[in-house]
């Protein structure tokens, strides 16, 4: 699952997704994507995609949070 949400971030939070319209066509085929590969897994959503690449947007480089790893 860490796998799955380091591969949500990256893709989310990439440079393309400031190009007018990228994340607005990927996103929901990602999450659909996701949905269809890990059936019964909540928060792929299209909606919590977005939450996720805001929050690591808002503290990828806040140096007061301790890694996962």
């Amino acid at each position: 699952m860490k796998t799955l949400l380091l591969l949500c971030a990256a893709l989310l939070t990439s440079g393309k997704m400031n190009e007018e319209g990228w994340g607005k066509s990927i996103v929901p085929k990602l999450s659909k994507e996701l949905q269809e590969e890990f059936p019964g897994v909540g928060g792929l959503s299209v909606g919590n995609l977005w939450l996720m690449a805001r929050f690591y947007k808002g503290y990828q480089s806040d140096i007061n949070l301790v890694p996962l790893v």
